[in-house]
């Protein structure tokens, strides 16, 4: 198997062990957000996206968890997205082979939700 050098593996970093523990209580409110605030979950070819209502403080909210999640899963990408005049925003995890089975395990309980 040819790697690129910057391949890079599938292996998570628990938050608590990533962050100072004064972000880790942090990291977990936003979460908790995350999981209240989520209108749904769209299905990529290459990961998931969570769609949110447009509001500035949820809008911050999300950009700093994804400050704290590229410390405990730097495999993922991540991308904010805010189409013009646009309702909602978009949060998307994507990445390369084997990233979307591990946020298919990662998200079930959103997901879960999201379907009852």
């Amino acid at each position: 198997m040819n790697q690129s050098k910057n391949f890079i593996p599938i292996a998570c970093v628990r938050v608590e062990d990533a962050v100072a523990p004064e972000v880790k209580d942090r990291h977990r409110e936003i979460w908790g957000i995350v999981e209240r605030r989520a209108l749904g979950i769209d299905e990529l070819e290459a990961g998931y996206a969570i769609r949110f209502p447009m509001e500035d403080t949820l809008f911050l909210n999300l950009a700093e968890l994804i400050t704290y999640e590229r410390l405990c899963c730097p495999f993922l990408q991540f991308d904010l997205e805010l189409k013009p005049g646009a309702e909602e925003v978009s949060l998307r995890f994507t990445g390369g082979d084997g990233v979307k089975e591990y946020l298919i395990m990662e998200l079930a309980p959103l997901m879960k939700r999201m379907s009852a």
